[in-house]
């Protein structure tokens, strides 16, 4: 299939997409919860995405566009990150490897885009996670959010 302006959207950050360990409804109960320690990944604001969708579309551009965050971080960075955030406890959250866990299939262990194409033809500057962050738990008010979940 042919297809003249595509988008492949993998997980994002932000707006609708909370960390899993504050969807879960661990936080609620305070249970351990152990996050992965040996991938690293780089966490998408879904209004960066939005915004270069748009921009792509806008100056009809072709090709491929690599959107993605900046920060290389594991799963457990991010969510240490987010409980520092919040203010909910750190010591809740227990590192372990990708093996504790089936994944089918086996990520690899380092994933992430050179997204130098989209900064330049774009002017793609994309938000930190930590910014990300401030943004979607001050849109979402953080203790109504996480009383919910």
């Amino acid at each position: 299939m042919y297809c003249s302006n595509c988008a492949r959207v993998w997980k994002t950050q932000g707006r609708q997409a909370q960390p899993s360990y504050y969807g879960s409804g661990k936080t609620r109960k305070r249970e351990k919860y152990k996050v992965f320690d040996d991938q690293i990944r780089t966490p998408t604001y879904v209004e960066d995405l939005t915004l270069a969708i748009g921009t792509i579309i806008e100056k009809k551009l072709r090709g491929i566009f690599h959107i993605s965050g900046k920060d290389m971080l594991t799963p457990f960075e991010m969510a240490q990150m987010t409980a520092r955030h919040v203010g909910l406890p750190e010591s809740l959250l227990h590192p372990v490897t990708s093996g504790t866990f089936e994944q089918p299939p086996r990520r690899p262990s380092k994933t992430g885009f050179t997204i130098t194409k989209a900064e330049k033809a774009l002017l793609f500057m994309p938000t930190s996670f930590g910014e990300g962050l401030g943004k979607t738990f001050l849109e979402y008010n953080a203790p109504e959010l996480l009383l919910r979940m």
